[in-house]
């Protein structure tokens, strides 16, 4: 990739391991007309399976590694984040999510999240989330909770209700939506 001020080059790989696990490796380099020449480097594992799946991803930077049109947002140190689900006939599925995330300026966040989704009624979903951000460099945390309903109807319509909260505030949205066809 090439932009004004900076060069990307990069090369990444795939391969199959046992038990149908992905994984994949990347390294990045770049050359920016101010920074300099910086790097990045990705891992991660993955798998899905008809009932259960899981992401690992790690990836770190130099400091003087800028992605094209970056501009003046702090540059990524390092991240690291990892899900996994679970899916039940009877019960739904389950869903947890962990990342943490730091940048040169100093900036850190630290997320856990949770959902669940399920078969309501013959043909509804309902989904349920929570977040919750992680005292971080800032001493600044907060949480978002939030509920959908999906509920299709005939014609090719659906509906859907979402209610979330976050920082005190909730919000409420209904949506009626014709898909062609």
């Amino acid at each position: 990739e090439v932009g004004r001020q900076a060069r990307l080059l990069g090369a990444g790989l795939l391969t199959l391991l046992p038990w149908q696990v992905v994984a994949r490796a990347a390294l990045v380099a770049s050359d920016h007309a101010e920074l300099g020449r910086g790097g990045r480097w990705l891992v991660g594992l993955e798998s899905q399976s008809p009932y259960a799946t899981f992401n690992l991803e790690a990836q770190r930077s130099t400091q003087h590694f800028q992605e094209l049109g970056q501009g003046d947002l702090p540059r990524l140190r390092y991240q690291y984040a990892g899900n996994v689900s679970y899916a039940t006939q009877a019960y739904g599925t389950f869903g947890l999510g962990l990342a943490l995330l730091a940048r040169f300026d100093g900036t850190q966040v630290r997320t856990l999240s949770a959902n669940y989704s399920a078969r309501v009624f013959e043909r509804s979903t309902l989904t349920m989330y929570a977040t919750r951000a992680l005292r971080g460099s800032t001493n600044a945390s907060g949480h978002a909770i939030g509920i959908t309903v999906l509920v299709p109807l005939e014609a090719n319509r659906v509906a859907s209700v979402t209610g979330n909260t976050r920082a005190g505030v909730q919000d409420l949205y209904g949506t009626v939506l014709q898909n062609p066809g």
